[in-house]
C-alpha cells in the first residue's frame, strides 16, 4: 500500500471534527455583562423619595437585579428602584445594583447620593460646601449680560429655536423642558448665598425671559412647575430674540429645539471661531423623554465635568445609558440617543 494512503487512513479525524464544533460553542457564548446606574438627582432632601435607574448590557439579554443601600430603604427588584431616606443622616449614601445573567455571570454599579437639609425658598435642598460642583438655573431677563462680576466654572443655556404652535406637540416637548428646569436644580442665588459656593464651582443654566416670572411660593402647590412653564411660553414670556442670537453663535441652523447649549465661558463673549460647544438637540424627541433627559443632563452637571472634551464622550455614553430604561418604550437605543449630543463649533458673529 502506498505511504500517502497509510497516511491518510491514519490522520486524526474526531480532532477534524470536534475542534470546529468547540470553536463555534465558544463564540455563540453571551458577552460578560456590565451594568451603568444613576440617582434621579444627586443632592436630595430628608425624607424624600429618589428614583435609582440601572441598565445592563447586552440589552438583548435577560438579568436579574439586586438593590442594595447604605442608609434609607430601598424598593425594588429590577431596573429602576425607589429610595427612601426617611430617617437617614445627612451625609453621602451609596446604592449598588448587582445584575446577573442567565449563566449566573454578575456585575455591579454603585452611585452617590448626598443628602442635605433642607432648605426654605426655591429649588428645595442646597449642595453642603466642600462638594466639587453644582448647577443651578438663572433666569436671564431681557437684554441683561450673563455672567457679571466673578466667573462661574460653566454657562448652560436652555434655548428655544422658535415659538411653538399651541397645543403641538412642539409646545409640549418645550413645556416639559422648562419644568425639568426648574425642578431639577436649585436656584443659583441660593447657592451663592446660602451654600456659600463658589462661583468657580458653579455650573450656572440660563433661561431667556423677557420679564422676570412669578416667584415661588414657601408653600408652592406640587404644580407649581408647570404652571410655571406655560406662564414663560406664554405672551412673549419666553424671550425668543435672544435665543435665536445665541442659537446664531453655533454652527447649524437650529429652528426648534428644545436645546441645551454648554460652554465654558458666557456664549455671547465667544470670539474664537476654534471654540467649541456641547451641544444638546432634543428636536423631534417625544416630549417625556424629554422631560427626563434634560433633568438628568443637569443632575448629572454636578458629578461630571463633561464640557472638558475628554471626558464628553464619556459621559454621552452614560446618560445615554441611564436612560435607555425609558427609552425603549419609544424604540430608542443608546447609541441613537448619543447621537442627540454633540460638539458644534462656535461662529464668528457677524459684523
Amino acid at each position: 500500500m502506498p505511504l500517502s494512503s497509510l497516511l491518510k487512513r491514519s490522520r486524526p479525524r474526531p480532532a477534524l471534527i470536534w475542534i470546529p464544533a468547540l470553536v463555534l460553542a465558544a463564540a455563540t457564548l453571551p458577552a460578560q455583562p456590565k451594568v451603568v446606574c444613576a440617582p434621579e438627582k444627586p443632592v436630595v432632601d430628608q425624607d424624600e423619595v429618589i428614583s435609582v435607574s440601572a441598565l445592563a448590557e447586552p440589552v438583548d439579554q435577560t438579568f436579574t437585579y439586586q438593590w442594595t443601600v447604605t442608609a434609607g430603604k430601598i424598593e425594588g427588584s429590577g431596573p429602576e428602584a425607589r429610595w427612601n431616606f426617611r430617617l437617614a443622616s445627612q451625609k453621602r449614601h451609596t446604592a449598588t445594583v448587582q445584575v446577573t445573567d442567565t449563566q449566573g455571570r454578575t456585575a455591579e454599579c454603585s452611585t452617590d447620593v448626598e443628602l442635605v437639609e433642607k432648605s426654605a425658598g426655591r429649588g428645595g435642598a442646597v449642595r453642603p460646601v466642600g462638594m466639587p460642583r453644582e448647577t443651578g438655573w438663572s433666569y436671564l431677563i431681557g437684554a441683561e449680560p450673563e455672567g457679571q462680576g466673578k466667573p462661574y466654572g460653566l454657562y448652560s443655556y436652555l434655548l428655544l429655536g422658535s415659538r411653538p404652535t399651541p397645543k403641538s406637540e412642539f409646545e409640549t416637548r418645550c413645556l416639559r423642558a422648562i419644568e425639568a428646569y426648574l425642578r431639577a436644580v436649585p436656584n443659583i442665588h441660593r447657592l451663592e448665598r446660602d451654600a456659600k459656593i463658589d462661583r468657580s464651582k458653579l455650573n450656572i443654566t440660563y433661561l431667556p425671559v423677557s420679564v422676570l416670572p412669578p416667584d415661588r411660593p414657601k408653600d408652592a402647590p406640587s404644580d407649581w412647575a408647570e404652571q410655571t412653564a406655560r406662564w414663560i411660553l406664554a405672551n412673549d414670556n419666553y424671550n425668543y430674540a435672544r435665543a435665536r442670537a445665541f442659537l446664531q453663535r453655533i454652527e447649524g441652523n437650529h429652528r426648534e429645539g428644545p436645546y441645551l447649549v454648554s460652554y465654558f465661558a458666557p456664549l455671547s463673549q465667544t470670539t474664537a471661531v476654534s471654540d467649541k460647544v456641547l451641544f444638546h438637540d432634543l428636536s423631534g424627541k417625544p416630549p417625556e423623554l424629554v422631560r427626563k433627559w434634560v433633568d438628568t443632563a443637569l443632575n448629572q452637571a454636578a458629578q461630571e465635568r463633561y464640557w472638558e472634551p475628554a471626558k464628553a464622550d464619556l459621559w454621552k455614553v452614560r446618560v445615554a445609558t441611564a436612560l435607555v430604561v425609558m427609552g425603549k418604550s419609544v424604540g430608542l437605543t443608546r447609541d441613537a440617543m448619543a447621537d442627540w449630543i454633540k460638539w458644534v463649533a462656535v461662529v464668528k458673529p457677524a459684523a
